[in-house]
């Protein structure tokens, strides 16, 4: 993931592609639809392991190519109406030529999802190349582990996935594993956000030619499985998106999500950030004081369940909403 000052990415020519636990709600029709089962989160955390257990996801690696593979795997399992793979040759500053993927994975209820407007949550599965804020100097020329910094919003997005394959979503949602997020330094920030940069290009471009998906809302997961994670408002989340932050904080409130704080936090500049600019109202779900973030630590005994387990809870309700 990012340092505080983070740089947009610059992309390319987009390429073509493509309540809770015991409520009962109304599905289409008016029909009884069956409970959602509650997060668990000794689940999560085995997620998050898996992940680590490939091996840093860095772009061009074989534990990055393992990852995409059983993460496609794992949402055509899952149930999806549909699954994506959006992958695409970049040239990162910094990094080099590589090969990108974004997953794509589409759930709704009744026959299709016609033109109504979806939402969107988001993560990145890559993992930083280098621990460059890790004490031991001998560290830092590392890859990060990713344990919380990528593998905690996959880990979450994954578990959502799975539920909506038993129980489809009142809304159509898309679940959007994004690559490329963290190829950038403070010398070469065009190595930030590439997987997302690309996403919004396709969407905006599709916009403009009349066809394609439109998005209501869009949540980005970062850094959601820290000890005591605690989710203040993001201020470039409130700047550019400042219905949908009112809407994801009001969600949280009536659900209770401790995690959730009413309070303003530190500006980040994330995958969220050319999503807006492609006209996607998205807020970044982050807790930014993780003392492991971008070191060796980035473990999951660093991790404990509950701030995923909320993430969990607060995008099921949103998705489950009519």
């Amino acid at each position: 993931m990012r340092a505080r000052r983070r740089w947009v990415a610059r992309s390319g020519a987009p390429v073509a592609a493509w309540t809770l636990a015991t409520a009962v709600a109304l599905g289409p029709g008016g029909c009884v639809r069956a409970p959602r089962e509650a997060p668990d989160g000794a689940r999560l955390l085995a997620l998050v392991e898996r992940q680590v257990a490939f091996g840093p996801r860095v772009p061009g690696s074989a534990a990055h190519d393992s990852c995409r593979a059983w993460i496609a795997s794992r949402l055509r399992e899952a149930g999806a109406r549909a699954v994506f793979e959006q992958s695409f040759v970049d040239s990162v500053p910094g990094f080099g030529t590589v090969r990108l993927t974004n997953l794509v994975a589409s759930f709704w209820s009744g026959g299709t999802a016609g033109e109504r407007p979806r939402l969107l949550f988001v993560a990145h599965w890559d993992s930083r190349p280098w621990c460059d804020r890790d004490p031991d100097l001998a560290q830092r020329a590392r890859p990060l582990p990713g344990a919380n910094d990528g593998g905690s919003g996959v880990a979450v997005l994954l578990e959502l996935a799975r539920s909506f394959g038993r129980v489809p979503p009142a809304q159509p949602v898309d679940l959007v594993f994004v690559d490329g997020e963290d190829l950038g330094t403070q010398a070469s920030p065009g190595g930030f956000f590439r997987g997302s940069t690309r996403f919004a290009a396709d969407v905006k471009a599709r916009a403009g030619s009349g066809s394609g998906v439109r998005y209501r809302l869009g949540v980005l997961l970062d850094l959601v499985g820290g000890r005591g994670a605690t989710f203040p408002r993001e201020p470039n989340s409130m700047l550019r998106a400042p219905d949908a932050v009112r809407e994801v904080w009001d969600a949280a409130a009536s659900l209770r999500l401790a995690q959730f704080s009413g309070e303003i936090g530190t500006s980040v500049l994330d995958d969220h950030i050319p999503l807006n600019d492609a006209g996607i109202p998205t807020v970044d779900v982050i807790d930014f004081s993780y003392p492991e973030w971008h070191t060796s630590r980035d473990l999951p005994a660093a991790m404990e369940p509950a701030g995923m387990v909320a993430c969990f809870r607060l995008l099921a309700h949103l998705a489950d909403r009519r």
